[in-house]
């Protein structure tokens, strides 16, 4: 069997593609497995996490100067334009949901889930580990950890449930916050929207009970709706409007 996976980038956490690679493996089936992406990312982690997924032993690149590429690429002309990262907008959407994450995190930590409570240690992919490692031992999790005294009045039962919940609401959540900072602020509210339109919605707690989740969205989805996107989103939407104008006329020419 050959498996071709074109945009193999996205072999991480839940997709198709790692659960694909991981039934094969345990079911033996003796099969190849070629992974094409244009767009792997630089994020290290990320990338080991798909090399682990699909079990890749090779690596190959190639760039449009390679000989066996380099007949197939046209002629461009390329300028580079320098766009600054900085969007107030953005930055402030992006305190607001921390401020969400790090509650959220020492709730966790206290409760024996979690090692750290600093948003800024930590990733989607580690709080994605964490929960399948606890889901799939949930009291052994328990034991290694800390018990705060705080919470020492919780069953085990009880105390299960919670970290449960937490770890379903916080890996959405830190998806959102990676979408704003990679995509800006309409790719997340799109994102948060799907995911607050499902049945088993881990977020309709949180917008009952935390005043800072629910002020978060209402600035997001404002945000969003004025388009308030991502600079670089701004700067190509107005290099596409220049480039698609009409010529100017012969009385409007100089």
């Amino acid at each position: 069997v050959c498996l071709v996976m074109d945009e193999c980038h996205r072999a991480v956490g839940r997709h198709a593609y790692a659960a694909i690679s991981q039934h094969l493996h345990k079911e033996n089936v003796v099969h190849r497995c070629l992974g094409l992406s244009a767009t792997p990312g630089a994020d290290r982690e990320r990338l080991q996490e798909v090399v682990r997924n699909l079990r890749i032993s090779k690596i190959e690149f190639r760039s449009e100067s390679d000989p066996d590429i380099k007949e197939f690429v046209h002629q461009r002309h390329i300028e580079k334009i320098i766009v600054s990262s900085t969007n107030d907008a953005r930055h402030a959407c992006c305190q607001e949901l921390e401020a969400v994450l790090s509650r959220l995190l020492c709730e966790l930590c206290s409760l024996g889930g979690y090692w750290t409570s600093d948003v800024s240690k930590t990733t989607r992919n580690a709080i994605l580990q964490a929960m399948q490692s606890f889901k799939a031992n949930p009291m052994g999790t328990l034991q290694n950890l800390h018990r705060s005294p705080s919470k020492s009045q919780l069953g085990d039962e009880e105390r299960m449930a919670a970290i449960e919940l937490l770890f379903e609401q916080l890996v959405p959540l830190y998806s959102a916050r990676e979408q704003i900072q990679r995509y800006g602020v309409v790719q997340a509210w799109d994102y948060l929207s799907i995911q607050m339109g499902k049945a088993t919605c881990e977020f309709q707690k949180l917008k009952e009970t935390d005043s800072e989740f629910c002020r978060f969205l209402s600035k997001l989805q404002h945000l969003a709706r004025r388009r308030a996107d991502d600079p670089k989103i701004e700067c190509l939407r107005k290099i596409l409007t220049r480039h698609f104008l009409p010529p100017p006329s012969e009385s409007e020419r100089p």
